[in-house]
């Protein structure tokens, strides 16, 4: 995940920092009720906790690849 900070100008440049986290979680929704904007975790369930360590690019790679693969079979924006 990446942490915008504040803009700063120099005299001709303007920057941007930002800080890259080392870790992050998602939650895995795929089990969740059809929904429009929020996810309902069906009852007597809970969604599991995906933790991410990210010490080299392919973390971040399977990181992405795991967002994906949740987002595109999640049920959310169906009734």
């Amino acid at each position: 995940f990446l942490t915008f900070g504040p803009k700063t100008a120099s005299r001709e440049l303007e920057f941007v920092s930002f800080f890259l986290h080392r870790k992050a979680m998602m939650y895995d929704t795929r089990k969740s009720k059809p929904g429009h904007f929020c996810t309902h975790c069906p009852e007597g369930e809970t969604f599991e906790q995906l933790h991410f360590t990210f010490n080299c690019i392919t973390d971040v790679e399977n990181y992405w690849n795991d967002v994906k693969i949740i987002v595109l079979n999640s049920k959310l924006g169906s009734y």
